[in-house]
């Protein structure tokens, strides 16, 4: 299964294509949905998931990409919302915080996406295809078929 394209900006300003940049890379992504503004049930879980990778994989050969997904609507408070995140984030974690604003209903078609209250996880390989994925908070389940997959990749 490939990942489908999009375009994010990080919070250090790069611009990236989604997945073309990441080839030659295995990236660990993890999708953010906002939700009518609401996003602390999604982003709680992103931050074991981060944890996870901080404390097991960060040392592995995969980079991490945390994408906050909101809809195009909101491409006009972007700056604010992105000085927000910006605040609250250590500028060393800048460039693995991303945003995206566009047709997030498409995104959640292409990848069968249909519970906003979860962050989804995706281990890309170097040719930007799905090699894992799981959403919700990591257990030890998740927890060991992510170091699996990331064994084989």
């Amino acid at each position: 299964m490939s990942f489908p394209d999009i375009k994010i900006k990080t919070l250090s300003g790069q611009k990236l294509n989604i997945p073309s940049d990441l080839k030659g890379q295995n990236t660990l992504i993890i999708l953010v949905f906002e939700e009518g503004g609401k996003y602390e049930e999604p982003q709680a879980q992103a931050k074991k998931w981060i944890e996870l990778y901080n404390s097991q994989l960060q040392d592995s050969n995969i980079n991490l990409l945390e994408i906050a997904m909101m809809s195009g609507k909101y491409r006009l408070m972007s700056f604010v919302i992105d000085s927000g995140m910006k605040s609250g984030i250590p500028p060393e974690l800048h460039d693995q915080v991303a945003s995206f604003y566009g047709d997030k209903k498409k995104v959640m078609k292409d990848l069968n996406i249909y519970d906003l209250r979860r962050a989804y996880v995706y281990l890309l390989d170097q040719n930007g295809q799905v090699k894992y994925k799981t959403s919700g908070t990591p257990n030890e389940n998740s927890a060991e078929e992510l170091v699996l997959a990331i064994s084989k990749v």
